[in-house]
């Protein structure tokens, strides 16, 4: 047990030593590798319409999503065993690839904008619910608890207000 425990301490330190003696920049690499799986995603391979890098991140998301979604549907209805299983990820990945490349560059740019739209509202309600339920569950027995009911609700009115101001500026519309 020891030898293993000091062969791998050494394997380890004579790594790191060779690591150190290249000078590598690691995140030209990472961004050449991401520059490749984005031109696979923008489709550049084929000859179409230009596609944008937001387009091509909202297919490796879209890609993503779905294959997640049929390969748990799948595994949890039909396909139980491993080698089902296995079964499972080959349907999954071809459903999603042909999802992704099946979806127009403008239907995709109008789930990013839906997706978006829902995630910055669930942002913004979010802290604004759960200020409303500790308020509402909060006891109003004292005065003192009052008034801090009150300065709570004060500064859940000023958010709201400088919500929508900012809102207003950046060109959203506030209902009132």
């Amino acid at each position: 047990m020891k030898k293993t425990w000091l062969a791998s301490t050494a394997l380890l330190f004579l790594t790191a030593c060779v690591g150190a003696t290249r000078e590598v920049d690691l995140s030209s690499q990472l961004q050449t590798v991401w520059d490749k799986i984005l031109s696979f995603f923008a489709l550049e391979f084929i000859p179409a319409d230009d596609a944008t890098k937001f387009a091509a991140f909202l297919r490796i998301i879209i890609f993503i999503t779905v294959y997640v979604i049929m390969y748990e549907m799948l595994t949890y209805t039909v396909l139980r065993t491993q080698q089902q299983r296995r079964t499972a990820t080959v349907i999954a990945l071809a459903m999603s690839a042909i999802a992704v490349v099946t979806l127009p560059v403008e239907l995709i740019l109008s789930i990013g904008g839906l997706y978006g739209s829902l995630i910055g509202a669930a942002l913004l309600l979010g802290p604004i619910l759960m200020v409303v339920y500790v308020i509402w569950g909060m006891p109003a027995t004292t005065r003192f608890q009052v008034f801090i009911k009150v300065i709570i609700l004060t500064v859940l009115l000023w958010v709201l207000n400088a919500t929508s101001h900012y809102l207003s500026q950046i060109g959203g519309t506030m209902v009132a």
